[in-house]
């Protein structure tokens, strides 16, 4: 994962199915935190990739000019979307009140 791949591939990498992993989880406090660690990693191998693009220096021996811009941001936005999501989420805090006629009401 700390090149970018995601949990469900690893699995499929160890030759487990992703509810495994799920399963391993549940009942391993210690694999779930493995499994943060890796996230983390697979965010920050996208990030570097994200800031050598922005920057004009290369990474990890590549030219930035092979790195395609709407494939990196396309993967940042849906895999990392809580941390790039263009979405708002807006709460109201306070009553509603629902008028319903008598003959609206009849059906």
């Amino acid at each position: 994962m700390s090149k970018g791949l995601s949990y469900n591939t690893f699995g499929a990498s160890i030759d487990v199915g992703k509810s495994t992993c799920y399963d391993w989880e549940d009942q391993h406090p210690e694999w779930k935190e493995c499994k943060e660690i890796a996230i983390g990693k697979a965010q920050l191998f996208m990030e570097k990739r994200l800031s050598a693009k922005i920057s004009g220096v290369a990474i990890d021996g590549l030219n930035v000019k092979d790195i395609d811009n709407s494939c990196l941001i396309f993967a940042l936005k849906t895999r990392f979307h809580k941390d790039y999501s263009e979405k708002n989420k807006v709460e109201v805090d306070g009553q509603i009140a629902i008028n319903i006629d008598e003959d609206d009401a009849a059906v």
